[in-house]
């Protein structure tokens, strides 16, 4: 069984990279499963028996990068030191994910892509201010914080990271701290 799990990640860590890797060069919507298999030297049906198609695979990767930053987020302090964390962890994944960030800003995967990365951050947010005591519905404030700082720092991405991380760090405490 042991044997078989190693596989199983081996597998799914080589059809991810091989993903990555062809990000570099192709917009994600012109990346065929055959391409990821083929580079990744993977037969099809082995990639059919781990992911239902090249969209799994990109919710796979992202949800990996999400699970192995977001332990950074500091959910015991106050929520506005949370939301700076939560941005900080999103530089992170910027900063370790370079290509697969730049692929996603400068390609039509980005709806695709922003939405799924959206979506972690949302659920984590919404999770752990339900058990605050806020007058307004849990993923209202969610949606509104996570957007807000998504696009903060999508910008900063695009702009060509001019500022360092603890100026945007700032600049978006700031702006949620004007928001109260």
């Amino acid at each position: 069984m042991e044997n078989q799990n190693l596989r199983t990640n081996k597998t799914k860590i080589l059809l991810s990279k091989s993903l990555l890797e062809l990000l570099e060069t192709k917009d994600f919507y012109n990346i065929k499963v055959n391409e990821i298999c083929n580079h990744a030297l993977v037969h099809k049906t082995t990639f059919y028996n781990h992911f239902n198609d090249k969209y799994d695979l990109l919710n796979y990767i992202l949800i990996e990068i999400y699970n192995g930053i977001k332990k950074e987020v500091n959910k015991n302090e106050g929520i506005i030191e949370y939301y700076l964390s939560i941005a900080k962890s999103y530089i992170k994944l910027i900063k370790t994910n370079p290509k697969l960030f730049q692929s996603m800003i400068q390609t039509s995967s980005n709806d695709l892509s922003s939405f799924m990365i959206q979506e972690l951050y949302v659920k984590d947010v919404e999770d752990t201010i339900s058990q605050m005591n806020i007058p307004i519905p849990s993923n209202y404030v969610a949606r509104f914080y996570v957007s807000a700082v998504y696009s903060v720092l999508n910008e900063w991405f695009i702009k060509g990271m001019i500022e360092d991380e603890d100026t945007i760090i700032k600049y978006i405490e700031l702006l949620i701290r004007s928001e109260k």
